[in-house]
């Protein structure tokens, strides 16, 4: 578990330490090991401390209303109420943790697109046939100010809206990177499978992505199909990007890729990426040095064309060999 120093703003490793025990950080500052859920995938209820669903609306044991906010330090969902964030353990005050929801023009893309997957499926059920009479409307987005950073996000999936000059001055702030830019600019799409694109057949079951509506979704600014793209190719996390508008991350997204960053996951990229080029440049000069020495011996043999057939051939099949 990590915790963070109030006192130099230093990450910890809490390692073997248990809640309740106290850990030194290397400034002398003693630090309190917080609470943990339980259970993987649950986060505390806020009043009795104990692990719950964080897709439940109120906690299953005291019965507390249960809401979300977005912590400061590494943009990971945390009840409202909880006194440290369950991700990073930074210490959370009423003023660290600010929800304006204010309602935006942008619908939520991703309830949208599964509501629309619904709709479909619901309507081949009835036997319908073409698109459904209608699709209910998908949430509007609302505006959170987090870390000083305004973002938009779902109520109902916990997705964030995040557009391209904000999103740059998040990732920068975890590490100064010439590549920040660049993996914030749409790249080559994923090409859509037909799971993705297709309207399963009546009594069909659903693939896993369509029911959890996790196919191509639409830019809320524009509407225009998103392209996806695997954080720094080695994330593992795959986020919706349009070329004019910015990013969306679903639930958790955002907190996994900061994560990626901070563990030098960038820097790791950047450094296969050299690899790769310096082992293309050996192939090229292997590849020359070949075609030389295919030439010389054209020159030097002559008509002998036995001899220096054979001496072309093997050159050649060496060059397949290296190839």
């Amino acid at each position: 578990m990590r915790v963070v120093c109030q006192s130099c703003n230093r990450t910890l490793d809490t390692g073997e330490a248990r809640s309740g025990e106290l850990v030194v950080c290397a400034c002398g500052q003693g630090i309190l090991v917080p609470e943990m859920p339980a259970a993987a995938g649950k986060m505390n209820c806020p009043a009795c401390g104990a692990p719950v669903d964080p897709a439940l609306k109120r906690c299953i044991y005291c019965e507390t209303a249960l809401a979300t906010v977005i912590c400061p330090a590494c943009f990971g969902l945390v009840f409202e109420g909880v006194t440290c964030c369950n991700h990073c353990g930074r210490e959370l005050t009423a003023r660290s943790v600010l929800v304006h929801g204010a309602a935006t023009p942008h619908r939520c893309p991703r309830c949208e697109g599964r509501l629309l997957v619904q709709a479909r499926l619901a309507h081949r059920a009835a036997g319908g046939s073409g698109e459904p009479p209608s699709v209910p409307e998908a949430p509007l987005l609302r505006v959170e100010v987090v870390a000083g950073c305004a973002i938009e996000r779902c109520p109902a999936c916990e997705g964030l809206w995040v557009d391209f000059e904000t999103v740059e001055r998040i990732y920068a702030d975890r590490e100064a990177s010439p590549s920040l830019q660049s993996l914030t600019g749409a790249s080559k799409p994923i090409a859509p499978t037909a799971s993705s694109t297709s309207i399963p057949a009546a009594g069909a079951k659903a693939p896993a992505s369509a029911e959890a509506g996790q196919g191509y979704i639409r830019c809320p600014a524009c509407q225009k199909l998103m392209n996806k793209q695997n954080f720094g190719r080695l994330s593992g996390v795959i986020i919706d990007l349009c070329k004019g508008h910015g990013t969306w991350f679903d639930a958790d997204e955002l907190r996994r890729i900061l994560a990626f960053i901070e563990a030098g996951g960038l820097d790791k990229q950047a450094q296969r990426e050299r690899d790769a080029l310096k082992e293309e440049l050996r192939w090229l000069r292997q590849k020359r040095a070949i075609e030389a020495t295919q030439a010389s011996a054209d020159v030097s043999m002559g008509g002998r064309a036995t001899s220096g057939g054979l001496a072309v051939g093997l050159g050649r099949l060496l060059g397949k060999l290296l190839r």
